[in-house]
């Protein structure tokens, strides 16, 4: 009956709309990186991940160069590294950033004659020098600007299109992250306390014990590790307080919005030390490392506001993800814009150590009443949702009801439209898992 009705209730605008629609995804499991076709699984390292979760960047190390690579995370050749050629006479080719598509990728290499490194940006049609030294931390969603760090302690944000800087940062201040339009931009005093500060409109710096108050026992270090969310509404680092933990402190990790700070503390106890690596767009989840934690001293971990601070193995077993053929997962590079796609490097039995992977993390569906009628399960729901995802209206709305979810990413998993949100919905609707 069910079937029926929903068949009924389809329009054929619908119908064809999914015809078109259906795309590969990752699904949710732990995964290895594989070196390029016939290159050996040694020195292969991966460096970030896209914002849709479709592609993973890093290296492999073939003495006496380094090739930079791409790892498609979906499609026939998933998970086995593409090589991005180097242009003659470039050699260490260190992919670092890449853009929310994973079109344009951002990194540093050798150029011919130079003994240091030089900013390159890669796409489909070969390799632009960005024409200055240094490392890329982090790139709009476009690939249009990116933030360079570099050792004489000038960092800066380029148009990655003109290789031209749009401005530089304060001396003093160590970037390391920044939101999806480069607006704001965070990191580090690059000096002793090494406090996590921010970049102000006005060219200074504005460090986040300012904005808080942070009194005479607690410090905010590791500008490394300081993070922005896409979205601009999440600063997130880790906090030092003085305490019993590893050097006569306890760490945990922070995240300031909206001038409210809330700190989360650290799952390993007082004797680790995390590090953040990055936050998801909205800066509800977080990844890193936890230090002084687990079977080999470090531990990748993953925080969302519902579970807290938790070891990434954990979260996986815990969503029915099989970890086995993994004696631990140590490192975590980067996350995937909704959360669910993490990197990192981990330890399997054999003679390769720090093995890269890419774990997908079951994230929770929607509500399943998607017209804000309150009334579920209601078929009426199912049959505005195929109407929205043609690109129509919500026939089941009425006066006082809350307004009708307009996103039709039902599962979460970045990929829209998606046929795959429809069997979501009629699963969840059913008394199913998402």
């Amino acid at each position: 009956m069910l079937l029926r009705t929903l068949q009924r209730s389809a329009s054929a605008a619908a119908i064809c709309a999914l015809a078109g629609a259906v795309r590969a995804q990752v699904a949710p499991g732990l995964y290895e990186l594989l070196p390029p076709p016939g290159a050996p699984v040694f020195n292969l390292v991966v460096t970030g991940v896209s914002a849709d979760g479709r592609w993973a960047i890093g290296y492999h190390s073939s003495f006496p160069t380094r090739v930079g690579v791409r790892w498609p995370l979906t499609g026939p050749n998933a998970f086995v590294a593409q090589p991005l050629h180097n242009p003659a006479g470039w050699s260490n080719i260190t992919p670092t950033a890449i853009s929310g598509d994973g079109g344009t990728v951002f990194g540093a290499g050798r150029a011919p004659g130079q003994s240091f490194g030089t900013a390159f940006k890669w796409t489909a049609a070969g390799f632009t020098s960005l024409g200055t030294a240094g490392t890329p931390r982090d790139c709009s969603s476009s690939g249009g600007l990116v933030l360079i760090d570099n050792d004489s302690d000038a960092g800066s944000l380029w148009n990655a299109a003109t290789s031209s800087v749009v401005r530089w940062m304060p001396q003093g201040f160590t970037p390391s992250g920044m939101d999806a339009l480069g607006g704001n931009i965070v990191g580090g005093r690059s000096a002793y306390p090494y406090l996590a500060a921010r970049e102000t409109s006005g060219g200074g710096i504005e460090e986040l014990c300012s904005l808080v108050g942070c009194g005479t026992s607690n410090s905010y270090t590791r500008p490394s590790s300081s993070a922005m969310s896409a979205d601009g509404s999440t600063w997130a680092g880790v906090i030092r307080q003085v305490g019993t933990g590893y050097g006569g402190y306890d760490a945990s990790l922070f995240f300031y919005r909206n001038g409210v700070l809330t700190t989360v503390p650290n799952a390993c106890g007082v004797a680790s030390e995390p590090e953040l690596a990055a936050v998801s767009a909205n800066g509800d989840v977080a990844v890193g490392t936890m230090f002084f934690c687990g079977p080999t001293s470090y531990t990748a971990f993953y925080y969302e506001p519902a579970s807290g601070m938790r070891s990434l193995h954990d979260v996986l077993t815990s969503s029915g993800v099989n970890v086995s053929g993994w004696d631990s997962l140590n490192v975590a590079h980067g996350v995937s814009a909704n959360g669910s796609v993490v990197i990192g490097s981990g330890e399997r039995p054999g003679p390769v150590y720090n093995v890269p992977f890419v774990a997908v993390v079951p994230l929770p569906c929607d509500p399943i009443d998607f017209n804000g009628d309150a009334l579920f399960p209601d078929v009426q729901d199912i049959a505005d949702f195929l109407s929205v995802f043609a690109g129509g209206v919500c026939a089941g709305q009425q006066p006082g009801d809350t307004p009708c979810n307009s996103d039709i990413d039902f599962n979460n998993d970045s990929l829209l439209p998606d046929a795959a949100d429809i069997g979501s919905l009629i699963r969840v609707f059913g008394g199913g898992p998402c």
